[in-house]
């Protein structure tokens, strides 16, 4: 059994206060519905606050942002802390011989860096050495690799998935059932000076609407003020580059190698091809189909498939392809009707 006392002896840079008898025990820590008078049950977020209540646990952790929110039982111990998910992984790897390289199911590693007003959902799984700033929301069924980076004001909506080693940058709004593949920048500072060199301050970031799908390697610029939007449903392969205040269209489908520079709007079901380059400012209508290794100077306004550079419609594209296949031996037959002038 494991006294209330022996916890606030031993963790006293988590826990800030204690109410309650500090004699009382625990023998595990446990879910609301299966707690019993020997259990500890842990409380994240406002929404668990009724189940809690009625748990049989005598023992609760509960973060300090909910202390004026619960109604205090005279027969319970509560013990509040600034970091109540990190105070429950310590509990459960000092007491119940969870390895400190392991990731508590349904919870924060242990190795897990937590900022200020940090809401995580109890089913939400965050693996090793993830760094999460101020005032960032993750929500229910959320899964986060290893080694990822989240910074202020993000949030991240149920049933997404984040892999191993990516940077999530400030303000990003990611909706519901995403999945983002490692090695992914979501967020980065743009690019851009104003007339007298300096660089601007980015005061938006990225938004990922719901059941997007991200490769690996993809750069997103942040915002300057207007959010940088992925809209529901499309898929972006790996290593694309996309600018700044850019929005892509629902259902889109881009392949490796794209760039699209800043401000830039596609309607919905646009298809992309690798190594394509789109010019500032474009706006593409509705269901656009753009060749590999192409380039976007200007409007595109009639659906339709395009390719080239200059871009071209896709039947004249395909005709000045082929027709660039015959400039060799035009050139040879061009240069023996001279030699045959000449003579």
């Amino acid at each position: 059994m494991i006294l209330v006392s022996e916890l606030q002896s031993k963790f006293t840079d988590l826990i800030t206060s204690i109410s309650g008898d500090v004699k009382k025990n625990f023998s595990e820590v446990a879910s609301f519905d299966k707690a019993q008078s020997d259990s500890l049950i842990f409380i994240h977020n406002e929404k668990a606050l009724a189940s809690a209540t009625t748990s049989k646990a005598s023992i609760i952790v509960i973060s300090d942002k909910l202390k004026e929110k619960i109604n205090i039982d005279a027969n319970k111990v509560y013990i509040f802390a600034k970091k109540s998910d990190v105070l429950i992984s310590q509990i459960l790897q000092t007491y119940f011989n969870i390895p400190a390289n392991s990731s508590i199911r349904g919870g924060v590693h242990t190795s897990v860096v937590l900022g200020d007003n940090v809401s995580i959902d109890p089913s939400a799984q965050i693996g090793p050495n993830v760094v999460i700033q101020n005032n960032v929301t993750i929500k229910k069924g959320v899964s986060i690799g290893p080694n990822t980076y989240i910074a202020s004001n993000t949030l991240i909506g149920e049933n997404s998935h984040i892999d191993a080693n990516n940077y999530i940058g400030p303000n990003t709004i990611i909706k519901s059932h995403v999945r983002v593949l490692s090695q992914n920048t979501l967020g980065s500072e743009p690019y851009c000076y104003d007339a007298k060199g300096a660089l601007l301050s980015a005061k938006a970031g990225v938004t990922l609407e719901d059941r997007v799908e991200i490769g690996v390697g993809n750069v997103i610029e942040r915002g300057l003020t207007n959010q940088t939007v992925i809209q529901t449903g499309a898929k972006l392969d790996n290593r694309i580059f996309i600018g700044s205040e850019s929005s892509i269209g629902p259902h889109s489908f881009l392949t490796a190698g794209l760039r699209i520079s800043h401000n830039v709007t596609t309607g919905h079901h646009f298809v992309c091809g690798g190594g394509t380059h789109i010019e500032p400012n474009t706006k593409i209508c509705d269901m656009v189909q753009v060749a590999g290794i192409s380039c976007v100077t200007k409007d595109i306004t009639k659906p339709g498939a395009y390719g080239g550079f200059p871009l071209q419609p896709m039947r004249d594209y395909l005709r000045t392809s082929m027709a660039m296949t015959k400039i060799p031996e035009l050139r040879r037959d061009i240069a023996k009707l001279l030699n045959e002038n000449e003579a």
